[in-house]
């Protein structure tokens, strides 16, 4: 029993010293492969006049010129449509509508139809 217990107490004092301790230093930024894998590709569509187009993910319906309200303030408007499988509801189900104030310039405003109605004010 003597034994065991020394047995015990020096494997677990030379563990001890097996481990080495190793310091990270998180003070710079760093990027893994599936970061510049990443890419959130959106198309965007000039929108010229106050109507759109609708979006089929398929491809098989026509597409319908809807009316839009546009919100004031800006003089470039672009329209797209991000991918949502969540979304059943109105004329271009699968998809969320997006308007995009000033889309040329540094900082542009996007604007999203989480209620299909095609009204960004």
């Amino acid at each position: 029993m003597k034994y065991a217990s020394f047995l015990v107490l020096f494997f677990t004092g030379l563990m001890g010293y097996a481990q080495q301790q190793i310091n990270v230093m998180l003070n710079t930024p760093t990027r893994d492969d599936r970061f510049e894998r990443f890419n959130l590709n959106l198309a965007l569509f000039e929108l010229k006049n106050d109507t759109l187009l609708t979006w089929d993910f398929e491809g098989l319906k026509k597409a319908k010129s809807v009316a839009v309200k546009k919100p004031s303030g800006f003089n470039v408007y672009a329209y797209g449509y991000l991918f949502f499988a969540g979304n059943q509801e109105g004329l271009s189900p699968g998809f969320i509508t997006l308007l995009v104030g000033n889309p040329y310039h540094a900082k542009p405003t996007l604007f999203a139809d989480l209620n299909n109605n095609f009204d960004f004010t």
